[in-house]
């Protein structure tokens, strides 16, 4: 039998302390980020299009997808960062009761197709684009007070969405 020396053995259980303590705390965090992601998105659903699930939840997901992708500020982001800061309701420049209520959804409160559709779309799922090639949407009010354009659809929507240049 062959023995080892204690300062390779205390070596060797250490590293093995280390490795363990690694892979308990980073696997729960990268599933905790995910849900984390998922309910941020899917308050930014409901805020922005309400409780009813539809193909509008994939047209605001092109949206912040197309805005991740072409704006060079938020290319470093998560799409949920980018909802936050998009959606006033979220990043706390609305101060109204609803926003509030918004911004304490629990998973629980979201419609399950929701909450699927957000889902599928952080794992890769890109469903077809109802208002191709939209880079914002507003309320149909807000579009109209500032000038612009909504473009049509394939499918009635709730919000107006509109095409605008990379800023």
């Amino acid at each position: 039998m062959k023995t080892y020396p204690l300062p390779e053995l205390l070596t060797v259980v250490i590293l093995f302390a280390v490795f363990a303590l690694f892979h308990v705390e980073c696997v729960p965090k990268a599933g905790a980020s995910f849900d984390s992601d998922a309910l941020i998105l899917s308050r930014a659903i409901v805020s922005e299009a309400g409780f009813t699930p539809g193909r509008e939840t994939h047209a605001l997901l092109h949206v912040l997808q197309w805005r991740k992708e072409n704006v060079p500020a938020l290319r470093h982001m998560s799409l949920a960062r980018i909802a936050t800061l998009y959606c006033s309701e979220l990043n706390g420049r609305a101060r109204t009761a609803r926003a509030a209520q918004t911004r304490r959804l629990t998973s629980a409160d979201i419609p399950d197709a929701i909450e699927s559709d957000v889902r599928s779309w952080l794992l890769g799922e890109r469903p077809a684009n109802i208002c191709e090639g939209a880079t914002d949407w507003a309320s149909p009010a807000f579009v109209r007070a500032q000038g612009l354009r909504a473009m049509r659809c394939d499918e009635p929507t709730q919000n107006a969405f509109v095409r605008r240049g990379v800023r």
